[in-house]
Formats: C-alpha cells, sequence, structure tokens
C-alpha cells in the first residue's frame, strides 16, 4: 500500500467517524485547534457532499509547515470540491514584528511611536467581510 493510498484511507476513515459517531447537524461550525495537514477540512468538505450540508471549518495551526503543507493543502481540497475560497490568517508574525521592534526601540519616543502604530494596526488585521466567507484557517 503507498503513502498515499494510506492516507486516502485514513481520510476516509477520519470522515466516516465523523460521520457516523458525532452529531454534527448540516450547519455547523468546526473547530479544529490543531490542524496538521487540514485533514478536518478535507473530512468536513466530504460530510457536506455527502449529506449536501453547510458546515463550515475553522482551522489553527501553530507550527512552521503551515505555509507549505496545510494553507495549501486546504486551497487545494476547496478547489477539488469546487467550493469557496477560504481565508488565511497568520497572526503571530503580524505581531511578532510589534515584538522585535520593541526589543529593538532605542529609547522611550521609539517605544511611543510603536505603540501609536499598534493601537490603530495590532492584533487581527483583515480586509475582508468575514460574514460572506465560509471558511477560515488561522495559523499561530
Amino acid at each position: 500500500m503507498t503513502l498515499g493510498r494510506i492516507r486516502e484511507d485514513l481520510e476516509n476513515r477520519f470522515v466516516d467517524f465523523l460521520f457516523n459517531n458525532t452529531n454534527t447537524d448540516e450547519n455547523d461550525i468546526i473547530l479544529d485547534f490543531f490542524s496538521g495537514s487540514g485533514t478536518t477540512a478535507y473530512a468536513v468538505l466530504e460530510l457536506n457532499k455527502e449529506d449536501d450540508g453547510n458546515r463550515k471549518f475553522i482551522l489553527c495551526e501553530q507550527m512552521n509547515y503551515v505555509e507549505t503543507v496545510t494553507s495549501q493543502r486546504v486551497q487545494k481540497i476547496i478547489e477539488q470540491n469546487h467550493s469557496d475560497n477560504f481565508v488565511y490568517l497568520e497572526l503571530k508574525k503580524y505581531n511578532q514584528t510589534f515584538i522585535e521592534q520593541i526589543e529593538e526601540a532605542a529609547d522611550t519616543e521609539a517605544l511611543l511611536k510603536i505603540w501609536e502604530f499598534m493601537k490603530l494596526k495590532s492584533f487581527l488585521n483583515y480586509n475582508n467581510h468575514l460574514k460572506n466567507v465560509p471558511f477560515f484557517a488561522f495559523f499561530f
């Protein structure tokens, strides 16, 4: 059995588990706080195909493979299922920039400038109408 076939078999088992052993409504939002390679996204979309559901998912991941594995795989899964696009937000790096600036600040004046900018731009910053977006992926 090839690695790809093993992965597909595990994903299908996960879909079966979700479908048969959980009490998900066809309009639920599924949260996966440790999204790994994005198998939950696959499972949710498969469930939606099976029962014509409208489930949405929120994925969170903090490992550094998120850009090369998770987000690319989720985008591919969504495209293969002819579903809507998803929102990809990277929270850690954005705020990490402020930490780096604070650590490098030479004086109080520099810190105050950083603070003023942080009040305007820090934390979660997005330019989407989230009410219209069906899938989210937050990566830390």
